[in-house]
C-alpha cells in the first residue's frame, strides 16, 4: 500500500511539474539567459524619446541686418533629459515679399546640433539675401527633429 501511494505522490509531483513548466511560470522563464531573448523585443537599455523636437527648438528676433545683408534669426536648442544627449536636425526657412501675406522663399539653413543631457545651446541663423526695397520677411522653423547621440 505504501508503494503504490508513493507511486501517486511522485507521479502526480511530476504532472504537477509538467504543468507548471508548460504554463511559462515566471521562475521558469527567468531561468533562460537574456541572450537567448527574441531580438525582435525591445531592449530595456534602449531608451524610449519622441523624435519630434519642436516643441525644444525656439525661434526668436527674426531680424534683417543691412550691413551684411542677410537674415538672422536666434536659435535656443533645450534638451529636457537629464539622462541622454541628442543630436538635432532643424530646418528654417526664411520667407517674405511684398505684402504681409507675402510667401516667397529667401532661402532656407539646415543645421544639425548636439545638445548634452540637461543643457540649451543658443545659436544665430544666418541666411544672406540683398533686399532692393521695403520687404515683409519672417523666419520659420518648419522642421526639428532629434536621435540619440552616438
Amino acid at each position: 500500500m505504501r508503494n503504490r501511494r508513493r507511486a501517486r505522490v511522485a507521479v502526480t509531483g511530476m504532472m504537477a511539474v509538467l504543468a507548471v513548466t508548460s504554463l511559462g511560470c515566471g521562475f521558469v522563464r527567468d531561468l533562460v539567459p537574456k541572450s537567448n531573448a527574441d531580438p525582435r523585443e525591445a531592449s530595456e537599455d534602449q531608451p524610449t524619446y519622441d523624435s519630434n523636437a519642436m516643441g525644444e527648438v525656439v525661434g526668436t528676433n527674426c531680424r534683417y541686418d543691412r550691413d551684411s545683408r542677410q537674415f538672422k534669426y536666434d536659435i535656443s536648442v533645450q534638451n529636457a533629459s537629464s539622462e541622454h544627449t541628442f543630436t538635432y536636425n532643424i530646418l528654417i526657412n526664411f520667407t517674405g515679399g511684398d505684402t504681409p501675406f507675402s510667401d516667397d522663399s529667401f532661402g532656407g539653413q539646415s543645421l544639425q546640433v548636439t545638445v548634452a543631457a540637461g543643457r540649451d545651446r543658443k545659436l544665430t541663423v544666418t541666411q544672406g539675401y540683398t533686399m532692393t526695397k521695403r520687404t515683409y520677411y519672417n523666419c520659420t522653423i518648419t522642421s526639428a527633429t532629434k536621435s540619440l547621440a552616438d
